[in-house]
């Protein structure tokens, strides 16, 4: 970075300055001369060499001092020109100090964007990975729906309507509710792959007026063998038997496709990852086609969650 070279230079041409002062005092160094032989006292070729580091280190000092008072001298004599220096001096610096402090805030922002946008590679890899397992999780959980045994249902309705086909001439007077009770043979299938707890479930039969556009479900007491369906299991054979006898007008509007059958209900469950579910069917009977199945006429009786 350009501070840090221009740090580097600074303590560089200090550096230089003092190389140049040892150098001129080494220069400018003399030996002493070697005393004069005492024959009755012999000399210590080691106290020659320690008067010699003694002189070196006293003329290094005093050519140190004699720098230091020069540069003293030149700074008093050139003031205005060393100020103008030292001027320009913290100008450049603070130049550097900006462009670096620039360029810092440059380098955090791109960091700051790359942070923004490695986040948003998480959300989107946690997303994914969110989505991933709630397919899991859908693809194995417990999906209970209504089956009815519809062969047999037929049946039992055209029992039903047996004595309105009989009768050739319907008046008031003569209406009368057949002592025939039909009645509507179903189970409940768990088509998911996971068990689950049946916690209720409601059905009833209609007939011949149409539905109301929101259902009201009424729970059935009725005692099951065994609450918890394991995948690709159902209940028990269960029956949802006519209120009462269709009469003969009823049978005969039935007949004329002017009125219907209407069979519906519903089924709360638990899967096994502790999620409540629920299961709404409408099926219809129609005797144009003489037939008996599911029917999306009424969307609130439709639902699966």
């Amino acid at each position: 970075m350009p501070l840090r070279r221009f740090l580097k230079i600074l303590l560089g041409g200090i550096l230089i300055v003092l190389v140049l002062a040892a150098l001129r005092v080494a220069c400018s160094f003399e030996p002493s001369p070697k005393p004069p032989d005492k024959s009755n006292h012999p000399t210590n070729i080691d106290d020659y060499d320690i008067e010699s580091l003694q002189t070196f280190l006293l003329s290094l000092g005093k050519s140190i001092c004699r720098f230091f008072d020069e540069f003293v001298t030149f700074v008093d004599s050139h003031d205005k020109f060393i100020v103008a220096l030292s001027t320009i001096f913290i100008a450049i610096f603070t130049v550097v100090l900006g462009v670096a402090t620039v360029k810092l805030w440059k380098s955090t922002d791109n960091l700051h964007k790359a942070g923004i946008d490695q986040l948003a590679v998480t959300q989107i890899a946690a997303d994914a990975a969110k989505t991933s397992a709630d397919a899991a999780v859908a693809t194995e959980r417990a999906r209970f729906f209504i089956f009815v045994h519809t062969k047999e249902a037929i049946i039992q309705i055209k029992e039903a309507l047996t004595p309105a086909q009989m009768w050739d001439h319907p008046t008031s007077a003569t209406d009368h509710a057949t002592d025939f009770r039909a009645y509507v043979p179903f189970s409940f299938k768990n088509y998911g792959k996971t068990p689950a707890i049946i916690k209720e479930f409601s059905f009833q039969v209609t007939f011949p007026e149409d539905l109301p556009d929101e259902p009201t479900y009424f729970p059935r007491d009725n005692v099951l063998n065994e609450y918890m369906i394991e995948g690709g299991g159902q209940t028990e054979r269960l029956s949802c038997p006519f209120d009462r006898g269709i009469t003969t007008r009823e049978g005969q509007e039935i007949l004329r496709a002017q009125a219907h059958i209407w069979f519906w209900g519903r089924i709360l469950y638990d899967d096994c990852f502790g999620k409540e579910h629920e299961h709404r069917f409408l099926w219809k009977y129609n005797s144009g086609s003489h037939g008996f199945r599911p029917c999306y006429d009424y969307p609130n009786y439709i639902k699966n969650t």
